[in-house]
Formats: C-alpha cells, structure tokens, sequence
C-alpha cells in the first residue's frame, strides 16, 4: 500500500510531506474517509492533495510558533494510518 511508512519527507525545516501509493482507486478512497475523520477530531486540516492511486499530505509550519501541537497531532495520526494500512494490506 503506501510507498511512504509514514516518515516525513521534510521538503524544507517549515514543511513535513508524506506520499502515499495504493493499488486502487477504492483503497485511496479508505484512506482519504479516514484521513478526514481524524482531521475533523483534531481540528486541523494539513494539506491534502490526491489522485486515483497517490495522496500527498503536508503540514506546513507555523511563522510564529514553527510545528505546533496541532500539526505535531496530526503528524502522529498520520503515521498511526500509514501503519495501519500497511499493516491492513499485509494481511490481505
């Protein structure tokens, strides 16, 4: 599933990106319903881009206060998911 583990790639020291791959359209579909859950819990909503088998994410830092404990929040659930579905797809 995802070609990313869930580790940043940090483009630049203000902007954390994680890329994921899938094998269909049905699975980024997953992946995106609960990306949105948990950003709708948190009450952040990174970046976000998709298309039929790729997501990008990416939380960009701060001016004032660099990565804060809401983007440091969903940087965590954003490795928990990637987790989960590489374990999810593992088992199949």
């Amino acid at each position: 599933m995802a070609e990313s583990a869930g580790i940043p790639q940090r483009s630049d020291g203000n902007t954390w990106t994680w890329r994921f791959g899938f094998d269909s359209y049905s699975e980024t579909r997953r992946f995106l319903d609960e990306l949105a859950e948990r950003f709708r819990e948190l009450g952040y909503h990174p970046n976000l881009s998709f298309q039929r088998t790729q997501v990008t994410v990416s939380i960009d830092a701060d001016a004032r206060t660099a990565f804060g404990a809401a983007a440091i929040a969903v940087a965590d659930a954003l490795d928990e998911l990637a987790r989960r579905f590489v374990d999810d797809e593992g088992a199949g």
